[in-house]
């Protein structure tokens, strides 16, 4: 039968315990030093590294850095101390560890004294280049969206490393930034450090020129390399950019036999149609060999519509809307051989009565054989010169008024005794008749 001990004896254990495990000393927690680091810890292909390593005593330690691919290389540190620090750079073919970081991943760093490990750390290695873009007028430096042929656009393209965000520069001689183009062509942007106040280093031009074919949406892809591993892709996905055919500018003007402005057409009459057609100068960068004159070589084609009524340059036609109208001739107009000039003769043989306030109207269309063509337009209004129903009504005015200024002043007295005359016989009657 075992014994049992007695409440007294229990309450004399526990104290003796609590005694006893109030001697025990607790261990102090104290942070405890890095051993060896690798700074920066994130680094781009052909980028350094520092790895500083902190010898826990006196003695030579061996420092073993694996590249991803598992393949090693090592440095000796001695230490004459302990808490002594000593680093030596990774990354650089000539000092250090004399390896270059050309590897994609983790680099794993240890720490050996004697065959065991005494500290580890890593670093790791990327090969991603950051792009953006931003295009620009040319000349202005306007961000746009839009253009004509013959605005230059100019490409900004912002290449960084993913590491750092420092900017890709051109010491590689194999960096190289390129782009698709409108026309899915390979441009290539050029490094001009410190021309741009925005930083930009790497810049391409697109030139629509007058015979621009690529018209309509553009959205580019960018390729970016720094001819040492690393590399981006970007590929533009906003609103994107667009081109336009230019508009011609173009003049318009009407002359009569004697040279003199023409501003009525009357039947029988014969005007010269003259039109001054010119690819607008665009500034202050203008694309070589836009500028000049609609002529013969560029395909010109210039065309005078001589009509009436509302014109609707869609459809080409006159009396759109709720008004009347109509086309009275087509005129093609002939190059003269110079200055975008082009000339052409109306004969007016059977003009249409208009209503009063109307106007003839006399349309100029320009277009070049660019493919869809750059156009122009111009219109003037020609008043008609006075018709014969016209004239009739305006003779017949006169005519009243001048008959009516004619009647000499006893006429009116004449007149004025035959009515009173009048109403008295009509009085006579009128009693004369109640009478009976």
């Amino acid at each position: 039968m075992k014994p049992k001990l007695s409440t007294a004896a229990v309450l004399s254990l526990l104290a003796f315990f609590f005694v006893v495990a109030s001697a025990v000393p607790v261990p102090v927690v104290s942070a405890q030093t890095q051993l060896v680091t690798a700074q920066p810890g994130y680094i781009n292909l052909g980028m350094t590294t520092s790895i500083a390593v902190t010898g826990p005593s006196a003695g030579t330690y061996t420092v073993i850095v694996a590249a991803p691919n598992g393949i090693g290389v090592q440095k000796n540190f001695l230490f004459s101390s302990a808490g002594l620090t000593l680093n030596a750079t990774f990354g650089n073919a000539t000092a250090g560890f004399e390896r270059i970081v050309d590897q994609v991943g983790t680099y794993n760093v240890f720490v050996e004294s004697e065959g065991q490990v005494v500290a580890s750390t890593s670093f790791y290695a990327t090969n991603k280049l950051d792009i953006n873009m931003q295009v620009v007028q040319a000349g202005t430096c306007i961000y746009v969206q839009t253009t004509d042929r013959g605005v230059r656009f100019v490409t900004f393209f912002n290449v960084t490393y993913a590491s750092n965000g420092a900017q890709m520069g051109d010491a590689s001689p194999n960096a190289s930034v390129t782009f698709t183009n409108p026309d899915h062509t390979v441009g290539v942007a050029t490094y001009q450090n410190g021309t741009y106040t925005n930083g930009t280093k790497w810049v391409g031009t697109v030139d629509p020129n007058w015979n621009f074919t690529s018209v309509g949406p553009w959205s580019p892809s960018v390729n970016a390399s720094d001819g040492l591993g690393n590399s981006g892709t970007f590929k533009y996905e906003g609103e994107p950019f667009l081109f336009l055919p230019a508009t011609l500018t173009t003049y318009v003007s009407l002359l009569g036999k004697s040279g003199q402005a023409v501003t009525a057409l009357s039947d029988g009459e014969s005007v010269s149609i003259e039109a001054q057609v010119t690819y607008p100068p665009w500034a202050p960068e203008p694309i070589s060999g836009f500028a000049g004159p609609l002529d013969q070589a560029r395909g010109g084609q210039v065309t005078a519509l001589v009509g009436y009524g509302l014109y609707n340059s869609t459809t080409g036609t006159f009396g759109g809307g709720s008004g009347q109208g109509g086309l009275i001739a087509k005129v093609g107009l002939t190059y003269s051989g110079n200055g975008g000039i082009w000339t052409g003769t109306f004969n007016a043989t059977s003009l249409p009565t208009l209503p009063a306030g109307a106007s003839y109207q006399v349309v100029v269309n320009a277009v070049d054989d660019a493919n869809p063509p750059n156009t122009g337009t111009a219109t003037i209004p020609v008043a008609p010169a006075s018709s014969s129903a016209a004239v009739t009504v305006t003779s017949t005015e006169t005519l009243a008024q001048a008959q009516a200024s004619s009647v000499p002043s006893w006429a009116y007295a004449a007149m004025a005794l035959l009515l009173l005359a009048g109403v008295g016989v009509g009085y006579v009657a009128k009693r004369s008749s109640s009478k009976s």
